[in-house]
């Protein structure tokens, strides 16, 4: 489960998006398609949720946020990738300041170009009870593919 209201959390970022916002270079990059490969394993269940702002980046070019939004609508369509977006003009029940990543008992959240990893069972409970509470707020699938495609223009 991957949670970035401001951006594109890197799980889900074409490489053109990552070498604009993360100033990736090559072998950053090879790093982070690998990572990805998860997106394409059908026994793996993927979680990303993204606020609408990420859709509209201007850090970086519009051609590079028009591929990268083509990216997550061809994501919505993986039957075990779970994709939503928090639509900006909603009023959120919480929020978060900061990008996280929920993977079994831990939670690798990144602050700026820090990550810090919880791994207490209270803590890790907070960021599951956060995350859950904005699920609830989120849109998919035919919804979602909407905002992308509107996003794009």
């Amino acid at each position: 489960m991957s949670v970035e209201l401001l951006g594109v959390p890197e799980i889900a970022q074409s490489a053109d998006y990552a070498r604009h916002v993360a100033n990736a270079d090559d072998g950053a990059l090879l790093d982070r398609i690998r990572r990805q490969s998860v997106l394409y394993d059908s026994t793996a269940r993927v979680e990303i949720l993204i606020g609408e702002s990420a859709l509209h980046s201007r850090a970086c070019p519009r051609t590079v946020i028009r591929g990268q939004n083509a990216r997550l609508a061809a994501l919505t369509e993986l039957r075990h990738v779970r994709l939503g977006i928090l639509p900006r003009n909603l009023n959120l029940p919480t929020i978060t300041l900061h990008a996280y990543t929920i993977i079994d008992d831990k939670v690798l959240a990144t602050i700026d170009q820090s990550t810090i990893t919880v791994t207490d069972a209270a803590g890790v409970a907070v960021y599951e009870r956060l995350t859950k509470t904005l699920w609830a707020s989120a849109i998919q699938g035919d919804r979602a593919r909407a905002l992308l495609r509107k996003a794009a223009r």
